[in-house]
């Protein structure tokens, strides 16, 4: 296969917020990535490239769908070409709407496309997914699998009529589409694909997926031996753990803001959901530790997107803003004004000295 995984880790850059298509299943564990801002990406880049850790890859993938926002993300690939131009790209997607941008993702570097297909016919993309958006309007149940369908077909055979190297992948869920790997694979080689990589799906607690049964080792090389029947497959979660270890989390944030906000109920804790929170709590670095600065008001509950500005010049010190869980619209809101927000369940001193890219401070945060 031609991403067979390298010895060196990939630069994964997860820039993409919003999903083409729904799947009710996922490959990840726990909670999933937050995205990051083109400049997020590039400033981590850059860092790597600075300390002599060239990648041998870039691979723009998740959380959401690179083709989702596919001006921001073709603004990345052209950042991306500026600072490095000699690492090759690789866009993981899909599929939806490819076949309008592809000479534009050819032009800014693109040499790897990888388009992910877990089913290939409309029963069974309706058991895997909730809903597609090709467009503006979101669609679900048999519209949803056929505008899915139709347009992954479409993808591949603009993949394919200029050339440009082409990977599948697929996801295995036991007892929902275990049975369709040959079927996948076959599809997938009829289009030219150079390969095809299986991913297992995960019983995982990240909202808006169902829980299924793990395929064991056996079933892992079963669907890997099935698959090579067609074209050259391989399992492929040792190059998912490596794309998930090339980054320094630290080096997402922007250094020159001195703070990080918290919303916890005791101080101790992640533990408050975003649009709950009246107040949040403010840290800094302070002689190599983490420590408390002070505290911020949350402006009130209503106002829609202007709430979230408000908050975001409220915290336009802060280079980042952790709670346990926040929707999806005030996660958007505060990024496009510069502050990531990250969440998850973990002590606010872990949490903290992750941002900062400190070690943490033996379950002590320093008072003002």
């Amino acid at each position: 296969m031609a991403s067979a995984c390298s010895p060196v880790s990939p630069m994964r850059l997860a820039a993409a917020p919003r999903h083409l298509a729904m799947c009710r299943f996922t490959s990840q564990n726990g909670q999933p990535d937050e995205a990051l801002s083109p400049a997020q990406c590039v400033a981590a880049l850059q860092k790597a490239l600075a300390e002599g850790k060239a990648p041998p890859e870039i691979v723009v993938s998740g959380p959401g769908d690179p083709l989702a926002e596919a001006r921001r993300t073709m603004d990345l690939l052209e950042a991306v070409r500026a600072v490095a131009p000699g690492i090759p790209v690789r866009l993981v997607t899909a599929g939806l709407g490819l076949a309008a941008v592809i000479d534009e993702l050819r032009d800014l570097g693109v040499e790897l496309v990888t388009v992910q297909v877990n089913a290939v016919n409309a029963e069974m993309a309706q058991a895997l997914y909730a809903w597609v958006r090709p467009g503006v309007l979101t669609l679900r149940a048999a519209e949803a699998a056929g505008a899915l369908l139709a347009g992954q077909r479409e993808a591949m055979e603009a993949l394919r009529d200029i050339d440009m190297a082409t990977e599948v992948e697929f996801l295995l869920v036991p007892d929902v589409n275990g049975a369709h790997v040959a079927e996948v694979a076959a599809w997938a080689a009829g289009f030219g694909a150079q390969g095809l990589s299986i991913l297992p799906a995960r019983s995982s607690a990240v909202p808006h997926t169902d829980n299924p049964r793990e395929p064991g080792d056996a079933e892992m090389l079963a669907a890997v031996a099935t698959a090579q029947e067609f074209l050259p497959a391989m399992d492929g979660r040792s190059c998912m753990a490596q794309e998930e270890s090339g980054l320094d989390d630290s080096a997402l944030y922007d250094a020159t803001k001195p703070f990080v906000a918290v919303a916890t109920s005791d101080g101790v804790n992640v533990d408050a959901h975003l649009g709950k929170a009246e107040r949040l709590l403010v840290y800094e670095i302070r002689q190599g530790e983490v420590a408390l600065a002070g505290s911020r008001p949350c402006p009130p509950k209503g106002g829609g997107e202007a709430r979230w500005q408000t908050l975001a010049e409220t915290l336009a010190d802060c280079r980042a803003l952790i709670a346990a869980s926040a929707g999806e619209s005030p996660r958007q809101a505060l990024l496009e004004h510069g502050l990531p927000v990250v969440t998850g369940s973990s002590t606010v001193e872990e949490a903290v000295a992750r941002v900062f890219g400190v070690a943490p401070n033996m379950g002590i945060v320093r008072g003002r």
